[in-house]
């Protein structure tokens, strides 16, 4: 395979039972028509088979694969490869290991939150507050709010939200209300 063909991928590693500082490993893999996912998967089985990392359902409906990379956090199952590609854990949850972390284990102090670069967009006239988009949010990044005497859905954190990658809110919306742009 050419080097044209690779991309070189720095994932972060850390298993904190046995260190206390991460590093990043470096690895040379092929990317063309795969996910982050896909990557990560073709690093496991082919280079090292110490990587921790999730992957559920494989469609982005579970939100196990949320991820940051290059800076934004993402479904690594709905995330093309792309040639350079930094793939660090969620910085909002617990680290269990290397890429995996506790989604029931919120940090009170992240150790490294991108801005928000995903816009939740709601049409508050649709939204009927049925709670939906807070359940099925798997980083969190949804609420609800009273505005104007109302209960609606809104952004809570803008940081944590995986964009387009996502869109589990939007997608399972049953009045239309949320719209996820990047």
């Amino acid at each position: 395979m050419s080097e044209a063909e690779l991309a070189q991928v720095s994932i972060y590693r850390l298993d904190p039972d046995t260190a206390k500082e991460p590093r990043y490993d470096l690895y040379q893999v092929p990317y063309k028509g795969n996910t982050v996912l896909g990557v990560l998967d073709y690093i496991y089985q082919n280079l090292d088979s110490s990587l921790s990392y999730r992957e559920g359902c494989t469609h982005a409906w579970c939100g196990v694969c949320s991820l940051v990379v290059n800076g934004r956090p993402v479904l690594a199952c709905r995330k093309s490869a792309e040639k350079e590609m930094v793939i660090e854990p969620h910085p909002k949850f617990r680290l269990i290991k290397d890429l995996v972390v506790d989604f029931n284990e919120k940090v009170k102090k992240p150790w490294k939150l991108p801005k928000a670069t995903a816009q939740f967009i709601l049409k508050a006239e649709l939204c009927d507050a049925c709670g939906d988009c807070v359940i099925i949010c798997p980083t969190q990044a949804c609420g609800m709010r009273k505005v104007n005497g109302e209960v609606k859905a809104r952004h809570t954190d803008g940081r944590a939200c995986m964009g387009v990658t996502c869109k589990l809110c939007a997608d399972n919306c049953h009045t239309m209300a949320i719209t996820i742009e990047d």
